[in-house]
């Protein structure tokens, strides 16, 4: 209680202050948003996380994104095509400036790449296919790829553009000043309480009609609820469904749900026993009962996960079903594997991020304790937490969201893929090689037939624990007009407003 109240204060202080600066003018269109965690850092090569995305997403634009049903959505490429096999030439937008004034053009796509791709960046693997990138004249650059690329639009999207002369000059800066062509810029962080936005009068879509955005980070889902029924917030994230009734019901909040792409699934380490072995994995599919999990904690609202994709993904494989709940098969499989009293392991999960994460791993806990496996419940906040993780850190098994974006093999290139951005926990040469083919088929229709076929055999092979996929519920002012992105990633404010 004592933390929300200082949350609640700050907010209060942070819409006193603004208020009274400066001389009497027009009022402020302002909104606070509250989010689970604060990011680690504004830079791009950082963190690429969707808490941190959603901020850097208002500063920085990429050269694609989608549209609010999942289109690509041309930003400051106006259009890609492909000279041969190896090369793309992209056509930059004209006219576009950053907020320092610095003008937007092939320079700067060239050096973000180089940027971006610097060893240790986080977005390094996403790019990883595009070789050489030249400037051709000011509006144009060619992409030389080491193989047949299909998915380059996927290295559009993580390409977002910053001035030249900063990335040469004082790259380090862009760890909490971040400048870019986006609707919003950075005025001001407080780490620990807010960041601070202001619209960019010179945004090339036009200027934003909601005129500053307030960032906090409310790890507590019913600390966010409670601000947001105070007046304290415009928009949370994350709101727990059994609650999402009443805010819809209340005088000044309303719901906004949409189906989302987030993949709440646990990752074993297979490293070490006992998840080297396949039976063990398949056991721990076996002994979850999702659909329980589904209609007690989420009221439904979840989708039962078979495989890492979406339904709507492209790539899916709609024939793969999910693990039936067994305890009786999954019983069987540890006693073949050599484990018919079960085992302790650790497992680790953030509180917070994700919808009723604690509630859900508490759910785990019980559900493999009635196969014999012993549970150690460990519970992180989010920063720390994923930190941890992706150093390879952890033992055991752990609670993780996952996101595809276009394609059915995003997420193994991430979390799958032995040279990928995290891949600590799984080798598998048989799926290295799937993944890297399919990469090379450029060809729609048999690059979706071969995903289905990786999709058929991660689901054999149980790396994971599949779970569900979460429907996406943010709470909202009722004067907020705002839609929800279905893919979580950089809520869109700039066409946003308050009536």
């Amino acid at each position: 209680m004592r933390a929300w109240l200082s949350g609640v204060l700050g907010i209060l202080l942070v819409l006193t202050v603004y208020a009274s600066n400066g001389p009497a003018a027009p009022a402020l269109k302002q909104i606070v948003i509250l989010q689970s965690a604060e990011p680690k850092s504004l830079d791009p090569i950082v963190e690429g996380l969707s808490h941190t995305i959603n901020v850097i997403g208002q500063v920085l634009d990429p050269l694609v994104w989608f549209t609010h049903d999942l289109k690509a959505d041309p930003r400051l490429a106006v259009s890609w095509r492909n000279l041969d096999s190896l090369t793309w030439e992209v056509k930059l937008r004209q006219g576009v400036k950053f907020t320092n004034g610095e003008p937007f053009n092939a320079e700067a796509v060239v050096e973000s790449f180089k940027y971006l791709t610097k060893p240790g960046a986080v977005r390094r693997a996403q790019l990883a296919a595009w070789e050489t990138i030249e400037r051709v004249d000011d509006l144009t650059v060619r992409v030389k790829t080491r193989v047949p690329d299909a998915r380059f639009l996927f290295g559009l999207i993580w390409m977002d553009i910053m001035p030249p002369s900063v990335l040469k000059s004082n790259p380090d800066s862009l760890a909490d000043r971040p400048i870019g062509t986006g609707p919003y810029k950075v005025v001001e962080w407080v780490k620990g309480e807010r960041i601070v936005l202001d619209a960019n009068d010179g945004y090339w879509r036009g200027r934003p009609k909601i005129d500053r955005v307030v960032f906090r980070a409310v790890p507590e889902a019913s600390a966010r609820v409670a601000a947001l029924r105070a007046g304290q917030a415009d928009l949370i994230v994350n709101v727990p469904p059994d609650t999402a009734d009443l805010l819809d019901k209340g005088t000044n909040t309303k719901v906004v749900s949409i189906s989302g792409l987030r993949n709440v699934t646990i990752i074993f380490d297979t490293r070490t026993p006992p998840f080297n072995d396949a039976r063990v994995r398949k056991a721990m599919n076996y002994a979850i009962d999702k659909e329980s999990i589904n209609r007690n904690i989420f009221g439904g609202r979840a989708v039962i996960q078979a495989t890492p994709s979406h339904p709507l993904t492209f790539g899916h494989n709609p024939t793969v079903k999910p693990y039936p709940y067994d305890l009786e098969k999954a019983k069987s499989l540890l006693a073949e594997a050599g484990y018919p009293n079960g085992f302790e392991v650790e497992f680790h999960h953030p509180t917070g991020r994700w919808l009723k994460d604690v509630e859900v791993a508490q759910a785990v806990g019980g559900m493999l304790a009635k196969i014999g496996v012993r549970t150690r419940l460990s519970t992180g906040e989010y920063g720390t937490f994923f930190a941890t993780w992706a150093k390879g850190d952890f033992k055991g098994m752990t609670m993780i969201g996952t996101l595809n974006l276009i394609d059915a093999d995003q997420v193994i290139g991430l979390f799958l893929y032995s040279k990928g951005t995290w891949p600590f926990y799984w080798r598998d040469p048989k799926l290295d090689a799937m993944y890297e083919r399919v990469g090379e088929i450029v060809d729609r229709g048999k690059r979706g037939q071969f995903l289905k076929e990786m999709e058929a055999y991660l689901n054999d092979q149980a790396p994971w624990l599949f779970l569900y996929f979460q429907t996406d519920l943010y709470g909202a002012n009722k004067r907020l007009r705002w839609r929800a992105p279905a893919n979580e990633l950089r809520i869109s404010l700039w066409d946003s407003d308050l009536e």
